[in-house]
């Protein structure tokens, strides 16, 4: 048995020598050399508004503040922000979806259960300090873009955050945000 396994070494040793004619070190050498080309490291805020525009949304005028690059965003009677996350130039590798509104009935076990209940939307509380005269609460999704899938890879984020964001105000509130 043992001189079996020996010759089977033997064998496989042979066989790839004769299939590969680089040697070891030239095939992990060659694996190991990164790729010279890459791919932009995520989408355009052009592309982002545009498609967010063919979803039926409407997007307004991209505003900075700063660093920070955003556009509101209007979703029927819900208006939320999207903030263009860690650009280089008009292209960002992130992209954050955020609401949030103030009401009497929001508590901080509200947004707990939010926050327990639901995986990919975070949520905040803000307790009422002069001048407001209530609490607040707000949810966030992160979105992690890359450059190969197209603006089709905000597809599924944003069908999780359009159909999470009508459920937010009864959960953290108890009610629907004030207009």
């Amino acid at each position: 048995p043992e001189s079996l396994n020996m010759s089977l070494i033997a064998v496989l040793a042979a066989t790839l020598a004769m299939t590969n004619p680089a040697s070891p070190t030239t095939v992990i050498q060659a694996t190991a050399t990164p790729s010279t080309q890459t791919a932009p490291a995520g989408l355009t805020i052009e592309a982002m508004t545009a498609y967010l525009t063919a979803q039926g949304l409407t997007v307004g005028a991209v505003e900075q503040d700063g660093d920070r690059r955003f556009a509101p965003v209007t979703d029927g009677d819900v208006r939320w922000v999207a903030f263009f996350q860690s650009c280089e130039g008009e292209v960002c590798s992130d992209l954050q979806f955020s609401f949030g509104f103030t009401n009497a009935g929001v508590t901080l076990d509200g947004v707990n259960r939010w926050n327990r209940e639901r995986r990919f939307l975070k949520a905040f509380y803000e307790p009422a300090t002069p001048p407001s005269t209530a609490p607040a609460a707000a949810v966030q999704y992160d979105v992690i873009l890359n450059g190969v899938l197209g603006v089709e890879q905000l597809a599924d984020p944003l069908a999780i955050w359009r159909g999470s964001i009508p459920q937010f105000p009864g959960t953290v509130a108890g009610a629907p945000p004030a207009p």
